[in-house]
């Protein structure tokens, strides 16, 4: 298990198959699923996650403003 000490919110900006990723390992490795915020282009895109995995759905600038962490999962443009 990973420590996550002193973490309390992980946001993770971008939720497709790179983003689910990142969620899966996040909460294998010990993190709680309601610790993590994420921002969906697509709405039932995020309720399908929301389900699947029990994270939180937020708009970008609420997920920069309250996470201690922010992960990418989008591809470079």
């Amino acid at each position: 298990m990973a420590n996550y000490e002193g973490i309390n919110r992980v946001g993770i900006i971008g939720a497709g198959t790179m983003g689910e990723a990142f969620i899966a390992a996040l909460i294998r490795s010990g993190l709680s699923a309601d610790a993590i915020s994420i921002v969906v282009r697509r709405a039932e895109r995020g309720t399908e996650l929301v389900t699947r995995y029990g994270v939180v759905v937020k708009e970008l600038d609420d997920v920069v403003q309250s996470s201690d962490v922010l992960i990418l999962g989008i591809k470079p443009q």
